[in-house]
């Protein structure tokens, strides 16, 4: 009995050391983030102290940024050799900061969980990978049910004739809610035609603009006929007016699915997946999310491969989810959990995220991004042609390519 009481007791100590590690004994593991609003701070904090006590010798040491500005404080940091272990990256950043040598290749890791998880285009470029996807995004189309009659809008020609028959401005009502020119939105709306219409942005060697071609002309002459029955606003106000009840159509995301529980619950709306053209092509929307990444230069990697296994595990990633709905587990698996048999938005959102596309991998992706915005805003506003501005935007585009 007595050697039974003493190793019980040791037992009891040695876990009790264990888990309180010496501060200088530790690893700490710098992390910069994103979830940085109110009602996501203690869904953060519970995951880094449920990491801590699964691993009490690794220490997180976590930083909040914004979308508006933590970009450029991440190129600062690099540039000034003091970024962080890991960091989260938005999609199009991601293949930016791998072509300038900052990031760590973690192939080795990600091939072994890579039939698992959604988004990897993002963060590979040929047989190397730069990243984990944690949380992706994509766009539904989100419309009133009290305005729009037709629960069975399958393509193009369908979707315009419903946007055309609620748009009633001078009762205050819109067909569609029409992006104007925004820092990384405006494009997002357009791209999805684009593809479905058989088009894309570059060849497929990257080398070379192919946004004028007649598919993509196509597309744009189509979405421009939609906007002349729509409110053009940027994508907050088209939410709060949706949210209003103002608007039939509008292209979004899962904050919407938030906001509308947030600020007016009653409303009558429902979701549809991005429809699909008389060419009979695979409809595809815009996949966007956010990444986890190594800074190349981390003395730390192996711990911070174990954060980052521990973040993007189904049922962690599905923490955040639930408060948010702004993003979805990029587990595979997670369309399959419990959490969404009751959730039929958020199901077709998933359903939509497996028929999603990113934009294209490249180095000057911003730069790319800013020019297609830029020439679409003329067109929205009727200053040229779908035609003029994607003529304009490949020559600005070849350009941009051209650097070396």
């Amino acid at each position: 009995m007595k050697s039974i009481l003493f190793i019980s007791f040791f037992c009891i100590v040695s876990y009790s050391c264990s888990s309180k590690v010496p501060a200088n004994d530790r690893t700490v593991i710098t992390w910069w983030q994103f979830w940085a609003e109110p009602y996501q701070k203690p869904v953060v904090k519970q995951l880094i102290d449920e990491f801590e006590k699964l691993h009490p010798r690794i220490k997180i040491e976590m930083t909040e940024l914004t979308w508006s500005g933590g970009h450029d404080k991440i190129v600062a940091a690099f540039a000034s050799g003091r970024a962080p272990d890991v960091l989260e990256l938005g999609s199009d950043w991601v293949y930016e900061f791998a072509s300038r040598g900052v990031l760590a290749e973690v192939s080795s890791e990600a091939i072994k969980i890579k039939n698992d998880f959604l988004g990897w285009e993002s963060c590979q470029e040929g047989s190397q990978i730069f990243g984990f996807p944690w949380m992706l995004g994509s766009r539904v189309i989100f419309y009133n049910k009290d305005l729009v009659k037709n629960d069975s809008i399958r393509t193009w020609d369908e979707f315009l004739t419903e946007a055309k028959k609620v748009h009633q401005p001078e009762r205050g009502t819109y067909g569609f809610g029409n992006t104007k020119k925004e820092p990384h939105q405006l494009y997002k709306k357009v791209l999805p035609f684009f593809w479905t219409n058989g088009g894309d942005v570059l060849s497929l060697d990257k080398k070379a603009s192919v946004i004028n071609s007649p598919e993509n002309i196509e597309a744009l002459e189509y979405y421009l006929e939609l906007c002349k029955y729509g409110l053009l606003e940027n994508q907050k106000n088209l939410d709060d007016k949706f949210v209003e009840g103002h608007i039939g159509f509008v292209f979004s995301g899962g904050w919407l699915i938030k906001k509308i529980i947030d600020q007016n619950p009653g409303l009558n709306y429902s979701v549809i997946m991005f429809p699909k053209n008389k060419n009979e092509k695979q409809p595809f929307s815009f996949l966007g999310g956010e990444y986890l990444v190594i800074n190349k230069q981390s003395a730390k990697k192996d711990s911070a491969i174990e954060f980052i296994r521990f973040l993007t595990k189904k049922e962690n990633a599905l923490k955040l989810c639930s408060i948010s709905k702004v993003t979805l587990p990029a587990a595979k698996s997670a369309g399959n959990d419990p959490y969404y048999e009751d959730k039929p938005i958020e199901s077709i959102l998933f359903e939509q995220l497996r028929l999603s596309r990113p934009s294209p991998i490249h180095s000057q992706w911003v730069k790319i991004e800013h020019v297609i915005e830029d020439e679409l805003e003329y067109a929205i506003y009727k200053k040229k042609t779908a035609k003029q501005s994607l003529d304009d935007a490949h020559q600005r585009l070849q350009t941009i390519l051209a650097l070396p």
